[in-house]
């Protein structure tokens, strides 16, 4: 599970966060999107994490490589919009849940 992420400047990305037991990066979108890419070695990480530009190491090391099965973990309310994790109910309206 990924417990710590990092708020991160860059116009593509809102933050990131790595779990070194499971080897799953987590990549937090501006609009509130998360998506977990599993696989990812310490080293990629670590790079990402280092990158002068996180939002142009994500495109081409991470989401463009191929290299690693991404999944994403929110979805959107069909009653309001509001976004939250999937299949939980929704936190803004309480009517409905999440849905891809």
């Amino acid at each position: 599970m990924i417990s710590r992420t990092i708020t991160v400047r860059s116009k593509a990305l809102a933050a990131i966060g790595y779990d070194p037991e499971a080897n799953q990066l987590a990549v937090q979108f501006p609009s509130g999107h998360i998506w977990h890419y599993s696989n990812v070695p310490l080293s990629v990480w670590e790079a990402f994490h280092a990158a002068p530009s996180r939002g142009a190491f994500y495109a081409a090391e991470i989401k463009k490589s191929g290299q690693f099965t991404a999944e994403k973990v929110t979805g959107t309310c069909g009653k309001c919009g509001d976004i939250g994790l999937l299949e939980q109910m929704c936190s803004d309206c309480g009517t409905a849940t999440y849905q891809k």
